[in-house]
C-alpha cells in the first residue's frame, strides 16, 4: 500500500497562508471580545486547520489519503461561515440579534454537515464519488458532489453574504472619521466572499482551492483595521469628533459591562488609564461603586451627585447616565461626568446663608413676639389696676392698688431691660448669658404680671416650689417661658368649671423639673401630638391665639440645654413639664 507524501511546490503558499492565519489568531487571543476579537481569533484558527489539511491533501499520492485529508479539512471549513457571521455581528453591534444561549443554532447545520462528511462512505450524501485528476502540474482530488455538499456551500455563502451586507450597511452609519476604518474591515471580508464565488464556479487555475489564501489575506486586512487602526478602542456609533476635547468626562460601557471608551476628562476625573479599556467596570471603577451600579442597572439617571474625599479636599461629581441604543439595539451605557465641586460649595454656602437668614427671621419673630406678648401682659395688668384704682372706695384700697401698680411698673422695667439681653443672645454663645435664679421668685414675678387676669377670671393658683430652689437659665428666656406656660393655662381655661392652676418644681439627679398643670380645655394628643410645639399651630378657637408661644418656649428651653414635654386630655387639662439642666 503506497502511503507516501511528496513535496509539492504549490503547497508553499498554502503553508504560508496557514502560518499567517495561525499568527493572526494567536495575536488576537486575549484581547477581549468587545466587538468580536474572540470570534476573529477562532476564525483564524479554523482557517489554519483548513490550510494544514489542504496542504497535506495536495501533497498526497494515494486517492484514499487525499480523501482522508479532505475530510479533515471540513473541521475548519464548516466553521468559517458561522465564525465570520458572529464576528461581524459583534463588530457591527448587532450581536443582540442572536442571544448568547442561541449561538449554537448557527453551528447546528455545520456540525451536521461535518458528521455527514465523516460518515460519507456509509451513505454518500455529501460526496457521490472521488477520483484523481491531473491539472498539468500535479494530481488533484476530483469528486462528484452530493446534495448536502451544495447545502453546505449554500449555507456558508449565505452567512458570508449576510456578514458582508452588515459591514456594507455599517459604512452608512458611522461617523466620517471611522469611515476609512470600516471600509478596511469590509474589504477584508469581501476577499473571502470573492474566493468562495471563484471556488464554486471553478474559475481558479489548476483547480486549486483559493479559500485558505483569501482568508489569510482577509485576516491580515481585518487585523490591521481592528487593532492597528484602533477600531475596538471606542465604539464608532458613540464616538464624536470632539470626544476627547469635551470639558465633561464621558465613560462608555458595552452591553456586557466592559469599559470601551473614556475621554481625557473622564481619565482625569476618575484617575484611569487607556490600559483599563476592555476590562469589566467592576475591576476598573473600584473607587466608584456608584458608577458601577449605574452601569450595571442599565437605567437612565440625571444629575446624581457622588463625592470622594481626597487629601486636598472633597471632590463632587454630577452624573448623567443614559442607555446607548442604536437601531433599537441596546449597546451599553454612556456616563457623563461633571466636576461640580465649586458649585456644590457655592450651594452649601447658599444653604448656610439661607439657614442663617431663616434663623435670624425666627429670632426676629421671637423677639417681636416677646416684646408684644410680655409688654402686652404688663400693659393689660396695669390697665386693669388703673381701672379698679379709679373705683376704689377707701384710701386703704387705693394704697393697695397703687402698691400693685408700682410692682407692675417695676416688672415692666425689668422686661424692657431684658430686651437688650435677648438681642445679645443672638450674637454670642448661650453659655455667656446663663445665670442662677431663684425659681420660686421668678414664678411669683410672673404671677404679679398676670395678676389682673388671675383676679378677673378668678383663677385658683397653687405654687409648690421650694423657696431655695435655683435654676441656671437666661433670665429673659425664663421670663418668656413662664409667661407663655402660665398665660396659656389662663387663656385656655375651661368654661365648664372653675379654673385651677398648680405650679410645682422639684430636683432630680441632673435636672430641675418645673410642672405647670391646669384643668382647662386640654389638647387631643392623638390628633395633634406632633404639632404641639410647631410654629403657627393652634388647637382652639381663641381670639388671640397665634400658635407661636409654645414654639418659642420649646426653642428657648432647648437653647439652654433643657427639654419640654406635655400630657393632656381634652376637657380634663394639661401638664407641661420642663427640665432645666443643673
Amino acid at each position: 500500500m503506497n502511503t507516501a507524501l511528496y513535496f509539492n511546490f504549490f503547497s508553499i503558499p498554502v503553508i504560508l497562508a496557514g502560518v499567517i492565519t495561525l499568527a493572526l489568531g494567536l495575536m488576537a487571543t486575549g484581547k477581549g471580545n468587545k466587538q468580536g476579537e474572540q470570534y476573529f481569533s477562532y476564525l483564524m484558527f479554523a482557517c489554519f486547520g483548513y490550510s494544514v489539511f489542504y496542504t497535506l491533501e495536495i501533497c498526497s499520492i494515494p486517492l484514499y489519503l487525499m480523501r482522508f485529508f479532505v475530510t479533515l479539512e471540513y473541521m475548519g471549513a464548516v466553521m468559517l461561515g458561522p465564525l465570520l457571521l458572529l464576528f461581524v455581528l459583534k463588530y457591527t453591534l448587532r450581536f443582540n440579534w442572536v442571544k448568547t444561549r442561541f449561538v449554537w443554532i448557527i453551528f447546528a447545520l455545520p456540525i451536521f454537515h461535518l458528521l455527514l462528511v465523516f460518515t460519507n462512505p456509509l451513505h454518500h450524501l455529501f460526496y457521490l464519488s472521488f477520483h484523481k485528476a491531473y491539472n498539468g502540474y500535479f494530481e488533484v482530488l476530483g469528486s462528484e458532489k452530493g446534495l448536502f455538499y451544495w447545502v453546505h456551500q449554500g449555507y456558508t455563502i449565505l452567512l458570508v453574504l449576510v456578514s458582508n451586507a452588515l459591514l456594507i450597511r455599517m459604512v452608512f452609519n458611522v461617523p466620517r472619521a471611522y469611515l476609512s476604518q470600516v471600509l478596511v474591515v469590509s474589504t477584508g471580508s469581501l476577499c473571502s466572499c470573492l474566493a468562495y464565488v471563484l471556488y464554486l464556479t471553478q474559475a481558479v487555475p489548476l483547480n486549486l482551492d483559493p479559500v485558505p489564501f483569501s482568508f489569510a489575506l482577509s485576516g491580515i486586512v481585518i487585523y490591521l483595521g481592528l487593532f492597528k487602526f484602533g477600531l475596538f478602542r471606542i465604539m464608532p456609533v458613540v464616538y464624536q469628533s470632539l470626544f476627547n476635547n469635551m470639558a465633561d468626562g464621558v465613560v462608555v460601557s458595552d452591553a456586557s459591562g466592559l469599559l470601551v471608551a473614556t475621554n481625557k476628562a473622564a481619565v482625569r476625573l476618575l484617575q484611569l488609564s487607556n490600559r483599563n479599556l476592555g476590562v469589566p467596570v467592576e475591576q476598573v471603577l473600584t473607587k466608584w461603586p456608584e458608577l458601577v451600579e449605574l452601569i450595571r442597572n442599565n437605567v437612565a439617571a440625571d444629575a446624581i451627585k457622588i463625592a470622594r474625599t481626597h487629601p486636598t479636599g472633597a471632590q463632587w461629581l454630577s452624573i448623567d447616565c443614559l442607555p446607548n441604543i442604536h437601531n433599537e439595539v441596546f449597546l451599553g451605557m454612556i456616563i457623563f461626568l461633571r466636576d461640580v465641586t465649586l458649585r456644590h460649595q457655592y450651594e452649601l454656602d447658599l444653604i448656610e446663608k439661607q439657614r442663617i437668614t431663616d434663623d435670624q427671621n425666627t429670632k426676629l419673630k421671637s423677639f417681636t413676639y416677646i416684646v408684644s406678648h410680655n409688654i402686652r401682659s404688663h400693659s393689660s395688668n396695669m390697665a386693669g389696676l388703673v381701672a379698679v384704682l379709679k373705683d376704689a372706695d377707701t384710701l386703704e384700697e387705693r394704697n393697695q392698688y397703687l402698691q400693685l401698680l408700682e410692682t407692675s411698673t417695676k416688672r415692666l422695667d425689668e422686661t424692657i431691660r431684658n430686651l437688650n439681653e435677648i438681642i445679645s443672645v443672638s450674637e454670642l454663645p448661650i453659655a455667656a448669658f446663663l445665670t442662677r435664679r431663684n425659681l420660686r421668685t421668678e414664678v411669683e414675678k410672673t404671677l404679679d404680671i398676670l395678676q389682673n387676669s388671675i383676679l378677673k377670671h378668678q383663677i385658683g393658683i397653687e405654687v409648690h416650689i421650694p423657696e431655695t430652689l435655683e435654676v441656671q437659665i437666661v433670665p429673659s428666656y425664663l421670663d418668656s417661658i413662664l409667661l407663655n406656660l402660665i398665660g396659656n393655662a389662663i387663656k385656655y381655661r375651661s368654661a365648664l368649671r372653675p379654673s385651677h392652676i398648680q405650679i410645682r418644681a422639684f430636683t432630680t439627679t441632673n435636672s430641675v423639673v418645673l410642672e405647670v398643670q391646669d384643668n382647662g380645655m386640654g389638647i387631643d394628643l392623638e390628633k395633634h401630638e406632633g404639632k404641639i410645639f410647631g410654629m403657627y399651630k393652634t388647637f382652639h378657637k381663641v381670639a388671640d391665639a397665634r400658635g407661636f408661644g409654645l414654639f418659642l418656649t420649646k426653642t428657648q428651653i432647648e437653647a439652654m440645654g433643657g427639654q419640654i414635654s406635655v400630657e393632656s386630655t381634652v376637657e380634663v387639662g394639661s401638664t407641661f413639664r420642663v427640665r432645666f439642666v443643673i
